[in-house]
């Protein structure tokens, strides 16, 4: 199963550019695929000023790209990982709109960025990096800053409500989950959260009595549902993949995805998280708007962040 035949590597201003290639390089060329590096900075109107009456906004611009292009040309030729198709392009303008519009032209499978947050124990993730995270079709890959290894523990979330959007975005998490667990030999975990809605207050209210004993019966009716319907997903995958039963673990957990998942990160301590994003509300179990944005907030390992097919960026609209 191989599905990233195309990474976009996005550099701005504000990134660790070496990591960034670094990182980059190395995992698309585990998964021989062609590379686009995209660099975009938005101060070139700051030198403005300072070059008046020595040339114009135009030819410094060109300067200006053609200094980085070659800069970032001398780094890739200097990497280890250059044994792919590797293209660069310099632009000036505002990085996440560069580089969702890039993404969607080339038809990129990923984006891959190093976040730009300097933490070291939580919010991983700054204003640069939600704004992609949020707006971008393409997948984003959003690697914490203090990884240096390929990932060794991948967890994929799906949501297993059997809702037509839900097995169609499950589809895409999975395919890339297992992509990338089969080019860097990581283990895989794919969990499933789950919860009854409105449990507790059933358990606790003053004024909803409901017996036990019936609460019990349907908390377990809904478990051996997603059990099931896990299962089936399972089954649909067999024979598509190259991972053994060994390499794979399926796991169903009870409780709210933005508790369940974090905490499983952190206790079994995943690096890569693929997961999926909403900004809609209406489709029972997904991970949906806030839910989604709470349980990025939370982990502490990389992200790739998957949307629907029928999602359209914002950014095309501008």
């Amino acid at each position: 199963m191989n599905v990233i035949d195309r990474v976009l590597i996005a550099i701005d201003d504000e990134c660790d550019e070496i990591k960034t290639l670094d990182y980059g390089l190395a995992m698309a060329s585990s998964m021989q695929a062609d590379v686009f590096i995209t660099a975009v900075y938005k101060n070139v109107d700051d030198y403005s000023d300072t070059l008046e009456g020595v040339m114009s906004k135009e030819e410094f611009t060109a300067l200006f790209i053609k200094h980085h292009t070659d800069r970032i040309q001398k780094i890739v030729d200097a990497n280890s990982n250059t044994d792919v198709e590797v293209t660069i392009e310099v632009i000036v303008g505002m990085p996440f709109i560069e580089i969702i519009k890039k993404s969607i032209s080339i038809d990129a499978d990923i984006i891959f960025q190093v976040s730009h947050s300097d933490s070291e124990t939580s919010r991983y993730f700054t204003s640069e990096d939600w704004r992609l995270i949020r707006k971008s079709l393409v997948p984003v890959w959003i690697l914490n800053k203090n990884q240096t290894n390929y990932p060794k523990r991948i967890l994929a979330a799906v949501d297993v409500s059997n809702s037509a959007e839900s097995k169609s975005i499950n589809k895409h998490i999975l395919s890339l989950a297992f992509t990338i667990a089969e080019k860097t030999g990581a283990h895989l975990t794919i969990l499933s959260a789950w919860h009854l809605m409105g449990e507790n207050m059933m358990r606790h209210s003053a004024f909803i009595k409901v017996d036990s004993a019936e609460l019990d019966n349907k908390l377990k009716e809904r478990e051996n549902h997603i059990k099931e319907n896990q299962l089936s997903l399972k089954s649909s995958l067999e024979g598509k993949h190259e991972l053994s039963d060994s390499d794979v673990d399926w796991k169903v957990v009870n409780g709210n995805p933005r508790e369940v998942i974090p905490k499983f990160s952190d206790e079994n301590n995943i690096d890569l998280i693929v997961m999926g994003t909403l900004n809609r509300t209406g489709i029972s179990g997904l991970l949906i708007g806030n839910t989604a944005e709470n349980i990025l907030s939370e982990v502490k390992c990389s992200v790739l962040t998957v949307k629907p097919a029928l999602f359209k960026s914002p950014v095309l609209d501008d």
